[in-house]
């Protein structure tokens, strides 16, 4: 009969940069197998401390401490490169159109976007330059001018 012997977790720590090697006490994990750097002082088992879980692959690798910096919008997704005119503001006066689209495809799920667009989710919006205010003349009498994306509908509701 084969005897099989039983892995043990104890220290040391087998982390060469482990500030605290030789303490008996603590949690220990099994160094994975396979484990390709040099594991020092013939040890089996890893500290639960940060720097030598890393070092075994045991744990992600430190981050810079902070929130991370906002990543650009993708190309297909409305944001600073593509503004849709809010819906406080209205269409004052248009002096070029210069593009159209059909669908938002930057709010659509993937599998939407890979599929037939249905005739529910088409809506016509135009890059309108020109003129644009609140609704309300009283509120902002001069407006301003700009670009925005701007549905159809929008933009016929001065047309009598």
């Amino acid at each position: 009969m084969e005897e099989t012997q039983e892995r043990v977790r104890k220290g040391p720590c087998g982390a060469p940069e482990c500030p605290d090697f030789d303490n008996p006490t603590g949690q220990w994990q099994f160094i994975p197998d396979g484990f390709d750097k040099p594991v020092v002082r013939d040890a089996t088992c890893t500290c639960k401390k940060a720097v030598c879980m890393r070092y075994f692959g045991l744990k992600p690798p430190k981050q810079k401490p902070g929130r991370k910096p906002n990543q650009r919008a993708a190309a297909e997704r409305p944001g600073k490169d593509d503004p849709c005119l809010p819906a406080i503001y209205g269409v004052r006066k248009i002096e070029e159109v210069w593009g159209e689209r059909f669908a938002n495809i930057g709010t659509m799920h993937p599998d939407e976007r890979r599929n037939e667009l249905p005739a529910s989710s088409m809506r016509a919006e135009y890059v309108v330059h020109g003129w644009f205010g609140k609704k309300s003349l009283a509120e902002d009498k001069n407006g301003f001018a700009g670009a925005y994306w701007v549905p159809l509908k929008r933009i016929c509701q001065g047309v009598g």
